[in-house]
């Protein structure tokens, strides 16, 4: 029989085993509870230091608890440093939370939502949507309050720029509207005044250089539609050989004017500078943005220097100016003695809706629309600056061959008089229709007159439809000329057709004109203007599948 002692280990050793057992399994029990804890921590740690949003956790008193690191970047501080400290030692903070406590705990709503600016550690606006949480303690009373904050900066940029695109677009359509009107009455005026002086019988009349003068202000206003489409980017292009000086020098009133008299304006005009392929609006945009662009760099008057010159790319100076490729060049440098700009400045210059002025001063458009310019043009645009030191543009266009003819301008082109032809005129508005009328009986033509399409399809019906040319509005009531055209060349498949419109580009786009085929004449013109033209039509062949 055993004995009692060895009963006695047995229970020992037995208890031992169990309470051994049950301590292994409680001590793993509390290691995993304490792996989840910290993987949960870690978890949590991680959601609040990744977040794509400023966080910041507080107590009831408003003691801050805890800053992820996108809010700590945004107010420059460590977040360690802010642990502890009430948000109201932080003027940033307190800005942006005080109204949401008295002078004891948070009394204010559960949730609610606002936007506030908060400005970086280096001045910056950040424009920031918040959501503030209360959450709840034992008692039902608010314990911590969350406020998260999502940065909308970029988004309320992007929504100025379509503001100001928007507004741009607007003024643009508004301008080429008073422009299509503008053109009309000037096409009249300018008719009229060849009119009269032509049915004055003294060569030295007096009434003679009243007439003139009427006239040459009625030029500067055409000069002025056309500056009103350019500014809505809406003018019809027309590029052809043009000489880079001609361009400069015709615009050194407008260049000085827009300087103002604070600004010493030189101009560099070099003969070698030679032709470019462009439409002279296109010129006229690019020099008008960059003397805008100098004049506000220097508030308080400078210089501003312009030259023109040839330049034999090598390469040598193709790795000097990105973009450039060897070969001829004319070369328009706009130097000023401004302020000038920094590296930062200057790598963001082309950025459409980029300014350096403030609010309200700027669109961000002109330097963009130089660039856009010089690059649809087969240029190439270098600009060099350094703060206090001005800044330098050198615009690189492609030089045309020195033998490359220029067109003769309309006023000097030789017409043969008198012209033989029966001419149909489609326009709705009467004075210039009658203007036209007018001019062309003058120069020998045979012409009818329409206010309309319908009246016009009526008159050419009459007539056989053995009209030699129309002449037609672009945009008319109850017809378009396009459709006009098309119609009348069912019955006459060899009729020409002459366009006019006084109207912007975009217009003519829509309604099918504007193509290789198409011959059109932009309002305002003056009768000696509108005979070249319709005797240039009436020598050139119909285009087959012309419009």
């Amino acid at each position: 029989m055993p004995s009692p002692e060895w009963g006695y280990w047995w229970v020992a050793l037995a208890g031992t085993a169990i309470v051994g057992t049950l301590t292994a399994g409680l001590l793993a029990t509390l290691l995993a509870a304490n792996r989840r804890l910290r993987q949960e921590r870690d978890f949590g740690e991680t959601i609040l230091r990744e977040a794509p949003a400023a966080i910041i956790v507080l107590d009831a008193w408003g003691q801050i608890l805890r800053v992820n690191d996108q809010l700590s970047r945004l107010l420059g501080c460590d977040p360690r440093a802010l642990r502890g400290r009430s948000f109201r030692t932080i003027p940033r903070l307190n800005e942006l939370l005080a109204n949401f406590w008295g002078e004891g705990p948070y009394s204010g709503p559960r949730n609610c939502e606002f936007e506030r600016q908060i400005p970086d550690s280096e001045g910056n606006p950040h424009h920031l949507s918040w959501t503030l949480t209360a959450l709840s303690g034992p008692k039902g009373l608010p314990r911590w309050l969350v406020a998260i904050g999502i940065d909308l900066t970029e988004t309320k940029r992007l929504e100025r720029y379509l503001f100001e695109a928007q507004k741009l677009e607007a003024v643009g359509r508004l301008a080429g509207g008073i422009a299509h009107d503008f053109n009309n009455l000037l096409t009249a005026i300018l008719g009229q005044c060849y009119a009269l002086e032509r049915h004055l019988p003294d060569p030295d009349h007096p009434a003679r250089a009243a007439i003139q003068e009427i006239d040459r202000a009625a030029e500067k206003a055409s000069r002025l539609t056309k500056q009103l489409l350019a500014f809505s980017r809406q003018q019809v292009l027309e590029p052809r050989p043009v000489l880079l000086n001609g361009i400069v020098s015709e615009m050194e009133e407008m260049i000085r004017r827009l300087a103002g008299e604070s600004v010493d304006v030189s101009l560099e005009l070099h003969p070698e500078a030679g032709l470019i392929e462009a439409d002279p609006t296109q010129i006229e945009r690019v020099l008008i943005n960059l003397v805008l662009n100098a004049r506000d760099a220097m508030p308080q008057g400078g210089r501003l220097r312009l030259v023109t010159l040839r330049c034999s790319a090598d390469e040598a100076a193709c790795r000097r100016v990105p973009g450039l490729r060897p070969g001829k060049y004319a070369v328009l440098v706009v130097e000023d003695t401004g302020i000038g700009m920094d590296e930062a400045t200057l790598s963001r210059i082309f950025e459409p809706f980029f300014t350096t002025k403030p609010a309200g001063k700027g669109t961000g458009l002109g330097l963009s629309t130089v660039y856009g310019i010089v690059q649809q043009l087969g240029g190439v645009i270098s600009v060099t600056s350094q703060p206090g030191e001005g800044t330098r543009f050198e615009i690189y266009f492609p030089q045309l061959d020195t033998a490359t003819p220029v067109p003769v301008p309309s006023g000097e082109e030789d017409v043969p008089r008198p012209l033989q032809g029966l001419v149909l005129v489609a326009e709705d508005d009467p004075d210039v229709r009658n203007s036209a009328a007018e001019a062309l009986r003058d120069a020998g033509l045979t012409v009818e007159v329409a206010a309309d399409g319908p009246e016009a399809l009526r008159k050419s019906a009459l007539l056989g439809h053995k009209i030699d040319l129309l002449i037609t509005d672009v945009v008319m009531p109850r017809m378009s000329g396009r459709e006009l055209a098309e119609r009348l060349r069912t019955f006459n498949p060899k009729l020409k057709v002459l366009y006019i419109s006084g109207y912007a580009e975009e217009v003519i786009r829509q309604h099918g004109v504007l193509g290789k085929s198409s011959q059109l004449l932009s309002k305002p013109f003056t009768p000696r203007q509108l005979v070249r033209t319709v005797a240039r039509v009436i020598r050139e062949p119909v285009p087959t599948g012309s419009q």
